[in-house]
Parts: structure tokens; sequence; C-alpha cells
């Protein structure tokens, strides 16, 4: 996400969309991240709808099954919510 600074704000309607690549040595596309600002959606989350899709454009789960739509990780320990609270105050990393 080059570009963004730490407590960047982005404008309801925005849309952040990001390319996930495997881990391992191949490096391979493997999914992507998808994070709209609605407006009242979730305050306790700046707003954020998550989602992360497969290559194909699938809604992928976690290991027990809970789709990784909507409020990823809310009042959870793991999940889009829970990392992106130390992010700033609009929930953005960048790298």
């Amino acid at each position: 996400m080059r570009g963004f600074q730490r407590n960047t704000f982005v404008f309801f309607g925005g849309v952040i969309i990001k390319e996930n690549y495997t881990a391992d040595n191949d490096n391979a596309f493997d999914s992507i991240t998808v994070m709209y600002k609605k407006v009242g959606y979730s305050p306790d989350a700046a707003d954020w709808f998550w989602a992360k899709l497969s290559t194909t454009g699938d809604v992928l789960t976690n290991p027990a099954g809970v789709s990784l739509a909507g409020r990823v990780g809310l009042g959870g320990d793991s999940g889009c919510i829970p990392c992106h609270q130390g992010a700033g105050s609009d929930f953005l990393f960048s790298n």
C-alpha cells in the first residue's frame, strides 16, 4: 500500500484492494483482501467492511469455517479488525 501514511483517513465509499501472495518460495498469487468504507457500517472498526476472496472470487473462510467477509474478528483476538486496531485511527497499515 504505497503512499499511505500512519493515521491516513479514507473517505466513505473508498475501496482498498490488496493482493496476497504465498509465503513459500514460489510467492504465488493466493487471494485478494478488500476493504470498503461504508457510513455507519461498523463504528468500532472505522466503518470498514472486510472481505478475503480466493483467486476465483469466492469468499474464504477461516479454519473454523467462519466467513472472512463483514466485521471479521470484531470482539475477538484474531481476524482483520483485531490486527488492524494497532494501525492507527483509520485501521490502515502501509509498507
